[in-house]
């Protein structure tokens, strides 16, 4: 139904409020029809076609509508300026810039799935995992590896809990800095840092255990609708973060 649109533009256009643009896409999900597509290749045909349709009234269109003035504007119209919009070109241009787009449009963008935990752990997580060795090895009295923790009846499950915690909150990570300009993500974790600091810091808990537990019940508990985050927030992002914090320096379990 291109020609309704056409109408409808024309009388836009005609009225002045809608400014005469240099491109006019049509878009749709499997492209233009053949018809369609074939007059977009050819304006001299098309403007024939569309005057041709409004004049009869076929085509959903109102014959009654077609004004001398509006018909001196279509005939005198570059219908160039009219051109099919391909859904992989769609999708190219939404790629370049994803925050304008959802801004643009008002759209809410999904957040995908988090990173797999891998087996082993990566360079850009050892600081907090090195923070943790330290936790187990003053609970337990012994000096600890990271390979000892993994394999430890006592602390590999907890341990194994904080990975999978930081690795959600790393997924919230990505999908904030793909969609947003500011960085809404360092934002959530100065919340975080401002709601459990006090908590990790009391003179009550004895051990780095204590604080570690502490903070992350905290952090689990915290509301932080102020972040633009809150809405794509899933269970483990809000512990993670706290080893994000550890991972930046900003938090420390064992004194």
């Amino acid at each position: 139904m291109a020609y309704p649109e056409l109408a409808k533009f024309f009388g836009h256009l005609i009225r002045k409020s809608y400014p005469c643009p240099r491109k006019y896409y049509f878009c749709a999900p499997l492209n233009a029809g053949p018809d369609l597509h074939d007059l977009l290749a050819n304006p001299s045909a098309l403007r024939c076609a569309f005057l041709s349709a409004w004049c009869a009234g076929s085509h959903g269109l109102n014959s009654a509508l077609l004004t001398e003035d509006i018909r001196n504007l279509v005939e005198n119209f570059d219908f160039s300026r009219f051109d099919e919009c391909l859904v992989y070109d769609l999708i190219s241009w939404h790629a370049q810039d994803k925050p304008a787009h959802f801004k643009l449009f008002g759209i809410e963008p999904e957040r995908g799935d988090d990173p797999a935990v891998p087996t082993d752990t990566q360079s850009n997580e050892m600081i907090y995992v090195c923070e943790l060795v330290k936790v187990y090895a003053e609970h337990s009295g012994t000096v600890l590896s990271v390979e000892d923790v993994v394999v430890s009846d006592d602390y590999a499950e907890h341990f194994g809990a904080a990975r999978a915690a930081f690795y959600s909150a790393e997924g919230l990570r990505r999908f904030s800095r793909d969609i947003y300009t500011e960085d809404e993500f360092g934002k959530l974790m100065t919340m975080v840092k401002n709601g459990v600091k006090p908590i990790a810091s009391s003179p009550r808990n004895k051990t780095g255990l204590d604080r570690h537990d502490a903070a992350i019940e905290a952090a689990a508990k915290l509301t932080v609708t102020d972040s633009v985050l809150h809405s794509r927030l899933r269970g483990g992002d809000l512990p993670g973060t706290c080893h994000h914090l550890v991972n930046e320096g900003e938090l420390k379990w064992v004194r």
